[in-house]
């Protein structure tokens, strides 16, 4: 028997290994995406994926999966990773198949775990509903997320605080920013350890509104806390219109 040409060979190759949102969240695995590729033109099964991952001098528990591929196709896995330190994560994505080229069988990857920025809220004016409340908006916008695909899109982890008559600042000491959201005024003491929060590193945002007014900012200001000044609300003006369409135009049938 003489054999004629050369046998059949496929190539199965990891494609892609990466971690599309890093940010450490309680009871929330971080999430591990691979795609594997069957370059062949006979179909590939039972083939073993293995997640090999470590972190802050800690080897993780490694994962396996099982999957089979179509030819010339390709799938996607996904790892679930509980991660509760943040740190730098390495570690490689490899599946085990007998093909002609073993060198793309395994993708490395690595990754910075970080918990979530604690950003604080302060709400100036609450309204009688969540849509009505002056960090309504904002809050929404830090807690992006696509319907049913769990944990947010933003590294953010926003909390409202609402600051009413005789009511104080929380702790500040786990946040990263401070954002006053129309807040009419804050005390000496409320000052004083917003002072001590933007002098060692802390970030302050605000936002006027109808309750900013010169007189209850001119102490903020003068601790340093407000780049411009508050001259109160502008004058609207009048509103002309120069040219219009006189005519109203229907479409016909």
């Amino acid at each position: 028997m003489v054999g004629l040409g050369k046998p059949l060979m496929g190539n199965i190759a990891v494609d892609k290994a990466e971690v599309a949102q890093p940010t450490i969240r309680p009871q929330e695995p971080t999430i591990v995406t691979a795609i594997v590729s069957n370059a062949g033109v006979l179909p590939a099964r039972d083939l073993q994926v293995r997640l090999s991952l470590e972190g802050n001098g800690v080897k993780l528990a490694d994962q396996t999966k099982t999957i089979s591929i179509a030819p010339s196709a390709s799938q996607q896995i996904e790892f679930s990773v509980l991660i509760d330190q943040p740190g730098l994560y390495q570690g490689s994505v490899e599946v085990t198949a007998d093909d002609g080229f073993a060198a793309d069988n395994r993708r490395w990857l690595a990754f910075e775990a970080r918990a979530a920025d604690r950003i604080l809220l302060v709400d100036g004016e609450p309204g009688s509903s969540v849509f009505g409340n002056e960090t309504y908006y904002l809050e929404a916008a830090l807690r992006l997320a696509l319907p049913g695909k769990g944990s947010p899109l933003t590294p953010y982890e926003p909390v409202r605080w609402v600051l009413e008559a005789g009511s104080h600042l929380p702790d500040l000491t786990s946040c990263g920013v401070v954002v006053l959201c129309n807040v009419a005024e804050l005390g000496n003491d409320d000052l004083a350890r917003l002072q001590i929060f933007v002098v060692g590193g802390g970030r302050l945002l605000i936002f006027t509104g109808g309750k900013v007014l010169p007189a209850s900012y001119a102490a903020i200001e003068q601790a340093g806390l407000l780049p411009g000044t508050v001259e109160g609300a502008s004058d609207a003006g009048l509103f002309r219109f120069q040219t219009w369409e006189r005519t109203i135009r229907s479409s016909g049938r």
